[in-house]
Parts: C-alpha cells; structure tokens; sequence
C-alpha cells in the first residue's frame, strides 16, 4: 500500500523504498528546469509519474496538443 508524503514531512520522514511522487505541469514545451527536477525527485523517490496538465492559470497561450508534449516527454526522458 502506498502512502502519500508531504514535502514538508519529507525531511523527518524517508519514503519507503517503493514511495513514488506525482510531478505535474504543462510541460509546454518540456525543459531543463523540469529535466533536474525529475533527477533530484528520483534521488528521493523510486519513480516519477509525469503528469500533463490541459491548462497553466499563469499563462495564456493554449498548450500544445496532449500528444505532442507526450512526445516531447518521451524523446527528453
């Protein structure tokens, strides 16, 4: 059974061996910023679930289609 960890617990309390983390963004286009962050979560956690979002409330620009930034996430990891 998984649990879910609060960033704020995470320092007190190490994940389980097999604890995964949900990394969400729009991913619009994927970049290094987001590259180093997956590295630094996967010192921490087993896995990164990658998570695109249909939309960014700061930004104004309709993202590009689900399938083209899937693309995107796939050729950079």
């Amino acid at each position: 059974m998984s649990s879910l960890i609060l960033l704020s617990k995470l320092s007190k309390e190490p994940p389980s061996p097999e604890a995964m983390v949900i990394f969400g963004g729009t991913f619009d286009p994927i970049h290094l910023g987001h590259v180093e962050v997956i590295r630094s979560l996967l010192e921490i956690f087993s896995s990164v679930v990658l998570a695109p979002t249909t939309s960014n409330p700061w930004k104004q620009n309709k993202p590009s289609s689900l399938q083209h930034r899937a693309e995107m996430i796939r050729l950079v990891c």
